[in-house]
Parts: structure tokens; sequence; C-alpha cells
């Protein structure tokens, strides 16, 4: 067989079979880690049926998603399991639009007020890429006046895809009965986030769908692919509205969220070996999150999380330590700044440098 279109479809086919062999089961491994990891700290919220059970549902159904709507759409019914309200705005530019809201008074209220990014809670969640809390009027001005104050502070999130935010999720316990759970929030977002990310590298290789994955194994099919097989340098996350009715004003589509374009091959290599040392350290952090907490507060974090930690640069190093990123150190320094908020000392002696 000396026709390269056949070659690519046949080896495309047969990645396909693989893939879709090997990852059956993933997702519930996923969830089970996740849970054993947040649910002790699952307060009790006042729906039927159990935390545990609930969290597992609302996860799954993220992971269910076959497009990126379905995926937006379980997050924040999921949101609303764990929280009095909840919104999911767009950013577009320096200002993020309503698109999705459950709890309040009005939900479609939401879309016709825009948040400023720059100010305010949204300027600091974008800025430390955490959750932060702080008083409704401080997320948008006049919030309180025109959507009821909430009895406690709110939480404000930010969705992050690919190093970049695409969007912010409001939050807040309601204005009656506080009701506000945020691990779970914390993990449907942060799930939310890896799971963009995988449905992105879908779209980049042709794969077609398949069973969840964890974004580590998606990213390394994406990131090596067969030889043969040609794929676009970059990938974007871009959400269609879904239909609403004619009476409102159609809600926004978030803008793609896409890798700068390569300059070369040796660009390109480097830019998918520190996406890939990222969603492997971020991996480890997700499922390790007790032990990153207590290797902080001990600066062991190194020994702590040595099994996983080297697993981890093991994939790393057969995918791109023959590469011309093998001197980056990105897997490393993702380590530094993500396990140990930049301080290399809270990794321990032991840790190789």
């Amino acid at each position: 067989m000396s026709d390269p279109k056949k070659i690519e479809a046949l080896v495309e086919q047969t990645v396909a079979e693989i893939l879709n062999q090997a990852v059956p089961g993933l997702q519930q491994e996923m969830v089970r880690r996740l849970m054993a990891q947040i649910g002790p700290e699952l307060k009790p919220v006042p729906v039927s049926g159990g935390d545990s059970s609930l969290l597992n549902q609302a996860l799954a159904s993220i992971q269910a998603g076959a497009t990126q709507v379905q995926i937006l759409d379980a997050l924040v019914e999921g949101a609303a399991l764990f929280t009095g309200r909840t919104a999911l705005y767009v950013v577009r530019g320096a200002n993020a639009v309503g698109w999705r809201a459950r709890g309040f008074a009005d939900d479609d209220a939401v879309r016709n007020n825009p948040v400023e990014l720059t100010v305010g809670l949204p300027a600091a969640a974008i800025s430390a890429r955490e959750a932060v809390t702080g008083q409704a009027d401080e997320f948008l001005y006049g919030f309180s006046g025109k959507f009821g104050g909430p009895k406690q502070d709110c939480l404000t999130f930010p969705l992050v895809v690919r190093d970049k935010v695409v969007a912010i999720i409001y939050a807040d316990g309601g204005t009656g009965e506080h009701r506000m759970d945020r691990p779970a929030l914390e993990a449907l977002v942060r799930t939310t986030g890896l799971w963009l990310e995988v449905f992105a590298t879908r779209k980049v290789t042709g794969t077609p769908q398949m069973h969840p994955v964890t974004a580590a194994a998606a990213a390394a099919a994406a990131a090596s692919g067969p030889a043969m097989v040609s794929a676009p340098a970059t990938a974007s996350v871009q959400v269609e509205a879904p239909p609403e009715p004619k009476h409102e004003t159609a809600a926004p589509a978030p803008p793609p969220v896409s890798t700068p374009a390569s300059n070369g091959h040796e660009d390109e290599v480097h830019k998918k070996a520190k996406r890939f040392a990222k969603l492997l350290v971020d991996e480890i952090k997700l499922y390790n999150q007790a032990k990153v907490a207590e290797g902080k507060q001990h600066r062991d974090l190194y020994d702590r999380l040595h099994e996983d930690i080297e697993k981890s640069r093991a994939s790393y190093e057969k995918r791109y330590g023959n590469t011309a990123a093998r001197d980056g150190d990105y897997f490393n320094q993702e380590l530094v700044r993500i396990l140990a908020d930049n301080d290399p000392q809270l990794l321990g002696g032991n840790f190789p440098r």
C-alpha cells in the first residue's frame, strides 16, 4: 500500500480502535479518585440523596457531554445542586456576559448585565486562577439591588482552558437559607476545565467521539500522534449558543481558545511539551489535594508525592525526552509552579533539581 491518504486513513482508524478499547472505565476511576480526595470535605446540603452520590452524578454528567454546550450546561446544573444561586458568564474581551443561571428569581435577567473583568472579584479570580470570596456587589456593581443580596459572601470561579480564562462562574448561598458547598463547586469547575481541554484535543486529532478519558491521556494522544497522521497546530474551544426563547436575546458564545501559531516545528514541540507537563502536574494536584496541603505545610511535597511525580515524569520523558524540548525542564517548572506555588523550597531537599 503506497497511497499516503489510504495509509493515513488506516492509521487513524487503528488509533481510534485502540483508544476505544483502552479507555472504558477510566471515567469511573477519575471520579472515584476525585471523590476519595474531596469526599471528606463535603458538607451536607438540603437536597435529596447523598452528597457523594450527587457530586458523582454531576461529574459524570460533565464528562458525558458530547458538545461544549452540553458540558457547560452540565456544569451549571451540577453547581445548582450545591449552592443557592449560580451563573456562568462568558468572557468577551474586557467583559463577561451572562450565559446560564440557576436559582435567581429571573434566571434570564442575568444575561442583560455584563460583568467587568478588570475590577472586583472577576479581576481577582482571573489573576489568581482560583476561586475568590467577597461581597456580591464586588462581583457586579449593584448586584444586590438587581438580583437580591445573598446573606453571606459569594464565590467567583475562573473556568480555565488551555491556560486561558474562558468563563467566570458566580455562586452564592441564596437570599434565604444559606446553601453553599465550596469543595463540590471547585471539583465541578476543575473537571469542566479539564474536560473542555479534552474536547479541544479531540477536535485537533480528529479522534471520533468515544468513552471519556483523563486529560493527561488525551493530551498525550494530541501531543504525540502517529508520525504519519498530520494534525492542526492549534485547538479551539468554541461554544455554540443553545436555542433560547424567541423573546430573549440569543446567549453569546465563548471565543475560541487556541495556542499561538507555531513559528516552526521546534516551537510547536516546546508548546506541546509545556502543555503536557502542565496537565500531568494538574492531575497530580487534583488527585492528591490532602497530600499537597500537608506537603506545603511540612515543606516536603516531593517526598509525599514521590511515586506520582516520578510516574508522571517517566511519561513526560518518554514523550519529550528525545525531542527539542528536552532542555526545557518543563516538568520540573510545572511542579514548582503548580504544586509549590512557585516556591521550590516547599518541594523539599530530595527534589531533583
